[in-house]
Parts: C-alpha cells; structure tokens; sequence
C-alpha cells in the first residue's frame, strides 16, 4: 500500500537558523556536540546511527571509544569500547554489520547490536595504520592504502563477509596514506593522502570487474586527513592538512572527470571520517589545529540538489518545453537534446525521480504522473491526487530522489 504524509499549512516564513552556513552546493548546520573530543577516528552508518570509532584524545592518547549519534534525535549514546586502544583505524557496514579494522594492528572487529559487544573476524593481510580509504561494493569491503609493518602503502585489500577472509589485489598506482575513497557507480575512487610525492592530490579508480586502477584529473588542493563523501555520484571532499589545516571543499564529477571548488567548510578540521545518509555528510570530531587538537564539534552538509541537471554533470542544463517536446541544451558538451515527451496542456514537474544523478523528464496530467527515467529510457505513469491539484515535486526526505507531492487547499500531499 502507498503512504503519503499530509501537512495543513497555516502560516509559513523563510529563514536560516543561526547555527547553518548556506552556501553553493549546499548548507552548513552545527549538531548536538560528539561527547569526547577525538581525532584519527572513522566513522560508519549502522541501522541509521553513525558509530565513531577509536582515535586519538587531543593529547594523543588512543582511544577504544565508541559513540553513537542518531541523526533523528540529533543525540548521543555509547557503546562498547573496541577490544583495543587505537587510532588512524578504518571502519565500513557491510551487509547489515558493522566492522571496524586496521590502525595499530592488522586484527578485524565485528560489532552485534543485539548485545553490543565486539568480536574478532579473519585479520588483514597487511596492517593499514595512519588511515586507509575504505568502500564497500556488493557487501564486500575494499581497503586501499596507510601503512606498518611492511607495506608499501599502495596495498589493496577485500573483504569477504560471507567466507570472512581477505583477498590481496592489484596495488594502487600511488603510494599514500592518511587518505580516504568512496564508491561511484560500483567503483573504488581513492584521493589525496601523504606518504609519496602525488599523494596529496593524486586521485584514481579502482573497477573489480578489471582488477585494475585508472589515474584521473587530480585534486586542486593538496591535502591529507581529510574527509569525503558520495551523493549525487560525485566525491565530496573535505578539509585536511598539508601543512597548515584546511577548510576546503571540492567535488568531483566522474562524468566530465573534472573538479570545482565550493565555498569552506565553517570549522576547518583534519583526521576527519565523512559519513553519507542520503544527501547529508556527517563529520564529526576531528582535529581543529595542525597535529593534535582534538575537537568534538559535529557538521552536517546538506548537499542542494540541482533542479534540470540533464547530463548530471553537476551544472543546470538550459531548457525549454513547447507543445509536448523538451529542448536541452547540455552544459556538459554544448549539444542541444530534443526529446518528445507530454502534451501541450501539461504541467511539466522534472526531477531526480530514480536517483542516478541525472534530472528525468515528467508531467503532471489530471491527477497522473508521466515520468521519463534516464537511468533506463523507461516511462511511470501512476496516480497521484487530484486534476485541480498542483504538483509540487521535490526531495522531501533527503534521500536524494525526487519525491511526488501535490498542494491542495492548504494542504500537501507526499507520497511516501
């Protein structure tokens, strides 16, 4: 059965609260503050809760402190401590558990909710301290980079829940650590970092289906310790160090392979994990001062979503709707896309409605909606309220897909 949510609106303003930073791309809000201040940490998204895992005090003592923020009650909680003290250490959720690794040792944690307590799994092959970049594609975990023992640090590693053994890979071609990745598109994208002269900067790929790595454009700002995220299938990138402390944010677009910059983030940090819930990032803790300065303030960035973003390169595409056909002009490649999509009569309502980054086209037509997926050049058609309604489409959740919705006598309908 659908759901819908109905809200009567009586009055309404517009404001931005004192605590949130607007800006391109997206906005700024300051949280309820992590209960220890922590730095080197890493971070993961447990059943909608971020855990925060390990890391450094401000005086550089390790740390096996687990808390958890609830992004609904905008609170904190604890958890069992890890079996050890330590920090720079790596974390990912995989098929619904939450694994934490890597930092001090090469030894592997899987934490149960159910009885809040932490158990050892198969161990790494190589030790990834000072920070890995971390992704998980099909419930397995890729772990690429940091350092001990003997590594090289381009090492690349996966992990396999259901045999519960790791697999050594084809070494990335940059060595690095103190860095981090996200997954694009069943991809393994690692950037920035330290450790070898193009670390800070240098950003490849990694495709499993190949077993082998790409170099891409490389990151305007070096930097290492710092944070990334993935909406919208883009790299978010923030903060860092190297040397001073940064407060930079940068994005990436796989499609045209290329980098923009977007205005700093309010509280520079570095030896920061990111953490993605829709299209909101998380970072909390951190370091506040280049080396130790452990602080427990916790941001959020809510990335905007762009409206008539056709060729998903990132920019608004330039259109045009007349007598039932859309015209585009492509920002990506300047080219012009006439598409036959509609009637004359119709209300148009685009947006991300199958959320693969690219706005589709779609109408609204006596109470029905007609939606052209890009992801797959299909068409919905389904009802959704009443011929005299108005459409009012948008991303209510801020799961990043466009969501139904319709105003109607100073109500409005949202399907759920």
């Amino acid at each position: 059965m659908k759901q819908f949510v109905c809200f009567l609106v009586l009055s309404f303003s517009f404001f931005v609260p004192a605590n949130a930073q607007v800006g391109g791309g997206g906005a700024w809000r300051t949280l309820e503050p992590m209960p220890s201040a922590r730095q080197e940490i890493s971070t993961a998204v447990l059943n909608g809760k971020i855990y925060v895992i390990a890391g450094f005090t401000s005086t550089g003592a390790s740390t096996n402190t687990v808390e958890v923020y609830d992004p609904t009650t905008n609170s904190w909680t604890s958890a069992a401590p890890i079996p050890i003290l330590t920090n720079h250490n790596n974390a990912a959720v995989a098929a619904g558990k939450l694994y934490t690794f890597g930092g001090t040792s090469n030894r592997t944690f899987l934490y149960n909710p159910q009885n809040n307590t932490w158990a050892d799994v198969a161990p790494m092959n190589f030790q990834h301290g000072n920070t890995a970049a971390v992704g998980v594609i099909d419930d397995k975990i890729y772990v690429a980079g940091g350092n001990g023992g003997a590594m090289t640090e381009r090492e690349l590693e996966v992990y396999d829940p259901v045999a519960n053994t790791w697999t050594v890979l084809v070494p990335m071609n940059v060595a690095r650590n103190h860095t981090s990745g996200g997954v694009i598109d069943d991809k393994f994208y690692v950037v920035g970092g330290r450790g070898s002269t193009n670390a800070p900067t240098a950003l490849e790929v990694y495709d499993p289906q190949t077993n082998a790595w790409t170099t891409l454009a490389p990151m305007p700002t070096a930097r290492s310790g710092i944070g990334v995220g993935v909406v919208n299938g883009k790299l978010w990138v923030f903060g860092g160090e190297i040397p001073q402390i940064h407060a930079e944010v940068e994005v990436y677009n796989p499609i045209s392979n290329s980098w923009r910059r977007l205005p700093d983030m309010p509280t520079p940090k570095h030896g920061i994990w990111a953490t993605t819930i829709g299209n909101k990032i998380y970072i909390p803790a951190g370091a506040v001062v280049q080396g130790l300065g452990a602080t427990n303030i916790n941001e959020v960035f809510t990335v905007a979503n762009k409206t008539a973003d056709y060729d998903g390169d990132g920019k608004t595409d330039l259109s045009v709707f007349r007598a039932g056909n859309w015209f585009v002009l492509q920002s990506l490649d300047s080219s012009v896309r006439a598409v036959q999509f509609g009637l004359s009569s119709d209300t148009i309502t685009p947006g991300d409605f199958d959320g693969d980054n690219r706005t589709d086209f779609a109408v609204f037509r006596n109470g029905t909606w007609f939606v052209l997926q890009s992801s797959s050049n299909t068409f919905l058609a389904f009802q959704f309220g009443l011929s005299t309604d108005k459409p009012v489409a948008a991303d209510f959740d801020g799961d990043a897909r466009t969501d139904i919705a319709v105003y109607r006598n100073g109500f409005w309908f949202i399907q759920g």
